[in-house]
């Protein structure tokens, strides 16, 4: 049977640029190439475990504008539905700049716009879908007292609960403590454990334990071509990555926290479960664009051999 995954979190239209570095400040820089895509973490999780074989719904808004009905076609096109995303009439669809350099690291802003009109007032309404749900997989960018609720509405559905705390915040959900899976990269581990008046060990292993014992059951802390770091009562291990040639790594940390949660989902240990996440994003980091990226399960399979 297909993991049944809910998804609340942001829809963004992301704008491209191909750039050889990152422009100084006041400086004019001329890119290689430009496009825009569907995108957003929270869209992007859903179209990756989509892709992957699971049943996905998605909790979300979008403004009342041709680029908010663009988004949500491509969400539909990929299986995700789309039933109980909303339309706010006064903000505009969320939108990302995104800038990938020529090494394929990228940097991005993000203007959340109607993705901030889903409120904590907007989730009772989903509880039943939580409870007829394997995992629900939550990301920051959105009200972060909404994803505060979200997780405790989660939580009393009996739903395994995936925080994806990206972007890094100084305001952490209420409940973050609670999740059941934890999924930073390094730069939100650091901001997190430095949050609580803790130093980050250099050493990923150490973070992750460290962060593991804050009050997660789980943590999978991804570290790009290091591949990922997880850590749960058993210990913390590291899961080596697979050696890709990156393009592109905006949506390689979705690509693989929906990996995560559909192995998960499926009766796969963390450790597998991180293998097969690393794979997810390894194939993402190949392709531009973000929910463009997203590998399907054929494409997993065979690189895990």
């Amino acid at each position: 049977m297909a993991a049944r995954i809910a998804v609340i979190g942001n829809i963004n239209c992301d704008f491209v640029f191909r750039v050889p570095r990152l422009p100084r400040p006041g400086e004019t820089l001329a890119g290689s190439a430009f496009f825009t895509a569907a995108g957003g973490k929270g869209a992007n999780q859903a179209v990756a475990a989509a892709r992957l074989g699971a049943q996905v719904s998605f909790v979300g808004c979008v403004g009342a504008d041709t680029t908010g009905a663009d988004m949500l076609s491509h969400l539909g096109a990929d299986g995700v539905d789309i039933s109980r995303v909303r339309t706010d009439p006064k903000e505009a669809t969320g939108s990302a700049l995104i800038m990938v350099q020529d090494s394929g690291e990228n940097s991005i802003v993000v203007a959340f716009g109607a993705n901030l009109a889903i409120g904590p007032e907007h989730l009772a309404e989903h509880r039943e879908l939580l409870q007829n749900c394997d995992a629900l997989m939550l990301q920051q960018e959105m009200r972060i007292e909404t994803v505060s609720e979200a997780i405790r509405i989660g939580k009393e559905a009996g739903c395994r609960v995936i925080l994806d705390p990206a972007p890094a915040r100084e305001d952490l959900p209420a409940a973050w403590r609670e999740v059941d899976v934890l999924s930073p990269n390094e730069t939100e581990a650091e901001s997190i454990l430095n949050s609580l008046g803790l130093d980050a060990p250099s050493d990923l292993e150490a973070a992750a334990a460290l962060l593991r014992r804050q009050g997660p059951k789980a943590v999978a802390l991804k570290a790009a071509a290091r591949g990922s770091f997880v850590a749960d009562g058993a210990g913390a291990v590291a899961v080596p990555s697979f050696p890709v040639e990156a393009v592109n790594s905006a949506a390689a940390g979705d690509a693989y926290t929906a990996g995560l949660a559909v192995a998960l989902c499926e009766g796969a240990s963390l450790v597998e479960a991180a293998r097969f996440g690393n794979a997810c994003g390894a194939l993402a980091a190949t392709r531009m664009g973000a929910q463009p990226s997203m590998p399907t399960r054929a494409e997993v399979e065979k690189l895990l051999g």
